[in-house]
């Protein structure tokens, strides 16, 4: 079960993907029944996300605009501003 978790009860596997992968897992239970399992982890987003109009750590005294771009649909933006 390499890189799988095994719930404490023993009942569910859990494994974090970070790229894509076809494979299959094969799960056996205490009276030996045996089931092997194929699965597809696919479009996984690898691409950072493109900012432009700031450079990391200046500070601005005037309005900055500044552009978010991404191939994919941008899901959430979080903005940490420091005072």
């Amino acid at each position: 079960m390499e890189g799988w978790t095994r719930s404490a009860d023993g009942r569910s596997l859990t494994r974090v993907f970070t790229e894509n992968v076809s494979a299959s897992v094969i799960i056996m239970d205490l009276a030996g029944n045996r089931t092997e399992v194929p699965y597809e982890v696919k479009n996984i987003d690898t691409q950072a996300a493109i900012i432009s109009g700031a450079a990391d750590g200046d500070t601005y005294e005037d309005a900055v605009s500044i552009r978010i771009e991404d191939d994919h649909t941008l899901a959430k933006v979080e903005i940490y501003q420091q005072q």
